[in-house]
């Protein structure tokens, strides 16, 4: 949730100072992202691309070296925030699931290796750190729940996964208010009713009116 609140920031922070200092130079903008996500690459090349094979190895368990997770996280976390800076990015939901991947892998290793006789996988962890990042940034809880029940059909997550994530969203809904693409739309001028909003138009309209 902590690191959830702090991608989303960055990614806010990044994109408004784009705006005020390069606004009227997009090419230029987009080359000097372009120029930092290659030499983060340098140092790790695999963090090119949507993160989906990242995504399997943690879940399969294959990656368990909290270094290398963690190292991996940290360059993956900011070339994602430097592409969303662009504009040019493919889009942050499978970025956002990879994420919180890395981070559940590296609380799983370190579990998983001080107690392995009784904690599950790594890939297990994974699995919850995936839909616990993504219920923060998206603030969708209980999408978050299904989805990963979707991935995994395994009845022995659910009750460490609806927990894991309510506590998350709480967490990170105090942290920071909305979700990413909220703010996003917001960010561009975009603003979204809120639900006192839309229960005033509501109000106003008879079932005559909605059924004509």
């Amino acid at each position: 949730a902590v690191f959830a609140a702090i991608w989303i920031k960055g990614i806010l922070i990044s994109r408004t100072l784009s705006d005020k200092f390069l606004k009227n130079h997009r090419i230029t903008l987009s080359l000097i992202c372009f120029a930092l996500v290659i030499l983060l690459s340098t140092i790790q090349w695999d963090i090119i691309g949507s993160g989906q094979d990242t995504l399997q190895e943690l879940i399969l368990s294959i990656i368990q070296s909290r270094k290398i997770l963690f190292h991996t996280f940290l360059i993956y976390f900011l070339t994602t925030t430097i592409s969303a800076t662009s504009r040019l990015s493919g889009g942050l939901f499978l970025p956002s699931l990879a994420l919180g991947a890395m981070l559940g892998g590296v609380v799983g290793s370190f579990f998983h290796e001080q107690f392995p006789m009784l904690t599950n996988s790594p890939g297990a962890y994974a699995l919850i750190g995936m839909g616990c990042f993504f219920a923060s940034v998206m603030k969708t809880p209980f999408t978050s729940i299904v989805m990963m029940f979707e991935l995994t059909r395994n009845y022995e997550l659910i009750g460490a996964m609806m927990l894991a994530n309510i506590l998350a969203h709480s967490l990170s809904t105090w942290l920071h208010k909305g979700s990413l693409y909220e703010n996003l739309s917001e960010q561009s001028g975009i603003s979204l009713p809120s639900k006192n909003e839309e229960n005033e138009e509501l109000e106003k309209e008879t079932v005559e009116s909605i059924m004509v």
